[in-house]
């Protein structure tokens, strides 16, 4: 649960993860700009603030992949990450 106090924790821990990304220069520019036009980055920021986990479909890929995914991210930022079907057993 987001608390009031959290908020500040969460703008700081989501701007840590837009310059992160930004300035990777192995993924694509236009994947840079897709995956923080979502939500993905604010989730991954929340969860880091609050210490929770983050459930996602998509897998981990390999370091030198040109597409930002959620796992890679959360693991830069040690964030826990799960999938939906390990959330519901």
């Amino acid at each position: 649960m987001i608390k009031t106090n959290d908020n500040i924790e969460i703008v700081n821990e989501y701007q840590a993860i837009v310059n992160y990304v930004n300035s990777n220069d192995t993924y694509k520019p236009e994947e840079k700009n897709k995956f923080l036009s979502k939500a993905d980055p604010w989730l991954i920021a929340a969860a880091k603030a609050c210490g929770d986990t983050v459930v996602t479909l998509e897998q981990l890929v390999d370091s030198q992949s040109r597409k930002v995914k959620i796992p890679n991210i959360c693991q830069v930022f040690n964030v826990a990450y799960i999938s939906p079907f390990d959330m519901l057993r």
